[in-house]
């Protein structure tokens, strides 16, 4: 795959970044034909984001540059996700449409039980009517989820908690994300070696315990997640690898190990720390790979998945970070390199 576009933020927003922790729109593209997988952002260094749920043309201001860390669309609401605020405990704000143009804030969210530190917003998942928010800091690095629901006559519920069933800085709630009638919470500090957790949706129990069969120490399994097509995608950056499983008579088996190439596969790449299934393909994220990033893509044929290309950024990519963050939109993937552009952030666009 090549890039079909490089969009650099001082050419690409409606107004250039300045400060981090604002939402800008990218003016280059077509959003009405977007369809939302996620929204992300990696926005200590440059406010990297993936605008894909509309054309939000004022920027989203909020009290630290940490705003925007995470986001989702639930039907005609954005989610956007501040884990850490010099003031308070983590936050989630809800902005809906605002005349035909604009964007407002319709809800703030925070943890029933909130403290300073629980990082609450550091993910979210969402569809139309639930909304799982994970706080992996919570009592001491063990970690919850929570959920949000939202009634017909368009208000919020209370977040409910899920808390963590392993113990000791689990991280539950690092990565979340939701199937059609699942939801799947990474924590990737469970015992040393990572796990992910099935819930059923709404749900404040475990359904269960998702591991490869093998795992090392340290592997951070759990750190990124990705679902599509009864096939779930674990990211294991400290293996340098990730996994994919499938469901079969109820159970949720593995079904393949990616291990990338030999720029994306080596040692202290970070294979594994975002990762996407698209269209029967999946791309892990490596991005600390010869000190740009790269992102290894897989298919599945015949003898299983199997490593086909690499994508790679262009242009001086030094410490780049390609493939901090990676997303979907229709049939193009978007990748995150927010080291790039003298630090002002780029997007790679693929088709």
């Amino acid at each position: 795959m090549e890039p079909s576009q490089l969009l650099a933020f001082s050419a690409c927003v409606t107004s250039r970044i300045g400060v981090p922790g604002t939402i800008f729109r990218l003016k280059s593209v077509p959003f009405g034909e977007m369809t939302l997988r996620k929204l992300f952002i990696w926005s200590t260094a440059s406010a990297i984001v993936l605008a894909l749920a509309g054309d939000i043309t004022k920027p989203l201001s909020a009290q630290s540059g940490n705003f925007g860390w995470s986001a989702a669309a639930a039907g005609d609401a954005v989610l956007v996700g501040q884990p850490a605020n010099f003031y308070g405990p983590g936050a989630v704000y809800v902005y809906t449409r605002s005349g035909t143009n604009g964007w407002s804030e319709s809800a703030r969210f925070y943890a029933p039980d909130s403290i300073l530190g629980d990082n609450f917003g550091r993910s979210i998942a969402a569809s139309s009517g639930i909304v799982l928010v994970g706080a992996p800091n919570k009592d001491d690095g063990e970690g919850a989820v929570y959920w949000i629901q939202r009634g017909d006559n368009g208000s919020w519920s209370t977040p409910s908690r899920v808390s963590a069933p392993d113990g000791a800085e689990a991280a539950f709630g690092t990565d979340v994300e939701l199937s059609p009638e699942a939801a799947f919470v990474g924590a990737p500090g469970s015992g040393d070696r990572g796990a992910v957790y099935s819930l059923a949706l709404g749900a404040e129990g475990i359904a269960g315990k998702i591991q490869p069969a093998s795992l090392a120490a340290s592997s951070g399994f759990g750190t990124a997640l990705s679902f599509e097509d009864n096939a779930l995608l674990v990211g294991a950056p400290g293996a340098g690898t990730a996994y994919v499983f499938r469901q079969a008579d109820g159970q949720w088996v593995e079904d393949g190990v990616l291990n990338g190439s030999s720029v994306t596969g080596r040692s202290g790449s970070a294979l594994g720390s975002a990762v996407l299934l698209h269209g029967g393909r999946a791309f892990v994220a490596a991005p600390r790979a010869n000190g740009t990033g790269a992102v290894a893509v897989f298919e599945r044929g015949p003898e299983g998945w199997q490593w086909t290309d690499d994508l790679l950024p262009t242009g001086d990519g030094m410490r780049a970070g390609f493939g901090t963050a990676l997303a979907a939109a229709g049939d193009e993937v978007w990748v995150g390199a927010p080291g790039a552009g003298g630090g002002d952030g780029v997007v790679f666009r693929y088709s």
